[in-house]
């Protein structure tokens, strides 16, 4: 009989090893997957996918760039979208939590309903900013897969929190437009490898964003910055919470371009810049055209 219970309390510790950490019931298994490894980070920057596999759930996530990486058919535009897909392979019913680093897309607060099944994703920023923590509920085996956006009308106060840092422990504060209201331009290298750089806006609230759509052209050709919210651009900017003021212009890309700013509203300067955007509209048209005929390869591949 003692042996009989020895045993059993040795499988009940088993179990209990085995098994990711439980949060009010909740499967948490938080950082302690693939995905967070920095060869898989690496992996998806270089190849735009990334996959790991777990063993306790039973289950696979991917990260991918386009939706033929996660098994979508059919035209999509991707220049926007992260895909997160979910293959659950167990029958039992729980609730899930894990975290995707800030690497595969910036931390965001949304519910985003499965492409192909009525499962609801609840996502919202974890560990300071430096993930997004996904939690959502199984009941059976499933392949799921969620559309991300890349960037969202939310703010970036992960990607920012390392400036505030520096401007706490050096003093530096961002710069101040003179009353000649000349353009100022973002320092070179401020914004290299995604980086953040604070704006001081006029007391309305006003600032003029702009940046050289091609520095190689020989001529500058100055387009506005627009808000984060998903627009396919190298640079745009965004609102902190509780910060009036100030924006904050995000880089996109390891190599930015050129970008100038000044307080208040420039109507000259928007003007152009509207005009420029307006010449680009049928071009912009026929490669999205181009795309839906050839496979979703643009007419300059």
């Amino acid at each position: 009989m003692l042996e009989k219970r020895l045993l059993l309390a040795l499988v009940l510790v088993l179990s209990v090893v085995g098994a990711p950490a439980a949060a009010d019931g909740m499967a948490a298994i938080d950082a302690d997957h693939g995905l967070t490894d920095r060869e898989r980070i690496e992996q998806f920057e270089t190849e735009g996918v990334a996959s790991t596999t777990l063993t306790s759930p039973q289950m696979r996530l991917t990260v991918a760039e386009t939706h033929e990486a996660v098994g979508l058919r059919g035209f999509r535009l991707d220049y926007d979208k992260r895909y997160l897909r979910v293959q659950y392979n167990e029958t039992v019913d729980r609730t899930i939590r894990f975290y995707i680093p800030s690497e595969y897309w910036y931390p965001i607060t949304s519910e985003i309903e499965a492409v192909d099944g009525d499962v609801t994703a609840q996502m919202e920023p974890a560990g300071d900013g430096r993930y997004t923590a996904v939690t959502l509920t199984l009941t059976d085996p499933v392949d799921l897969v969620f559309e991300v956006p890349k960037q969202a009308s939310f703010v970036f106060w992960g990607r920012s929190k390392s400036r505030e840092v520096v401007n706490n422990t050096t003093g530096y504060q961002p710069p101040r437009l003179g009353d000649d209201q000349e353009w100022k331009y973002v320092p070179e290298g401020e914004l290299e490898n995604e980086s953040t750089y604070p704006v001081e806006t006029a007391k309305d609230g006003d600032v003029t964003l702009q940046y050289d759509t091609d520095p190689t052209a020989g001529v500058e050709s100055w387009r506005t910055v627009p808000e984060c919210s998903g627009n396919d651009v190298p640079v745009c900017y965004y609102e902190k919470a509780g910060v009036d003021g100030q924006v904050f212009v995000l880089s996109k890309t390891a190599d930015p371009p050129q970008v100038r700013f000044k307080q208040g509203t420039d109507v000259s300067a928007t003007a152009e810049s509207s005009a420029r955007e307006l010449w680009d509209i049928p071009s912009q048209v026929m490669d999205d055209i181009s795309k839906l005929f050839n496979g979703g390869e643009s007419s300059d591949d």
